[in-house]
Formats: structure tokens, C-alpha cells, sequence
């Protein structure tokens, strides 16, 4: 099993996120989604 040090070795540094920048993303996330007229909507919200 490699280390963390060893792994992020394998990796740019731009190519590197904390959990902080990847929560805005999450938080972009769209509520509604868009259906062509006539189809029916699949799923739910959880």
C-alpha cells in the first residue's frame, strides 16, 4: 500500500483538490433537471 506522499507524487499539482474546492462544485449542483415535452420524468430528489 503506497502512502499518501507517494501517491500525490503520481499527480500535478494543479490535478490536486482539497475537499473545501470540491464542496463549491457540489453546492452548483442543479435542482431541476429539463424534459422534452411529452417524456415522463424519471427518479427524485433524495
Amino acid at each position: 500500500m503506497k502512502s499518501l506522499p507517494g501517491l500525490l507524487q503520481e499527480y500535478s499539482p494543479d490535478n490536486i483538490f482539497n475537499a473545501d474546492e470540491t464542496g463549491l462544485f457540489f453546492k452548483a449542483l442543479l435542482d431541476k433537471t429539463a424534459v422534452f415535452q411529452g417524456e415522463t420524468c424519471h427518479g427524485g430528489k433524495q
